[in-house]
């Protein structure tokens, strides 16, 4: 389904209760808005993430999970 999105801009998962987003989360090329907070259960950005090249903002407030692993990885 996201690759018939080419055009989106803005997306909001808040409060989903995803553990990942998916890889095809690169297939939005135009995206520039990304909103995940209070996604409790994520626990990772997929590696395709870095294609978003025209992504300007990101919320995560509130993403626990993620931010606690996050931690653990920069203290290994």
């Amino acid at each position: 389904m996201l690759p018939l999105c080419t055009e989106l801009r803005v997306l909001s998962l808040r409060h989903n209760p995803m553990s990942r987003l998916p890889s095809t989360i690169s297939a939005l090329p135009s995206l520039r808005t990304l909103f995940l907070s209070g996604c409790q259960h994520l626990v990772a950005l997929p590696d395709a993430f870095g294609e978003l090249t025209q992504l300007e903002t990101l919320g995560l407030r509130n993403c626990p999970s993620l931010q606690a692993r996050a931690l653990t990885r920069a203290s290994a």
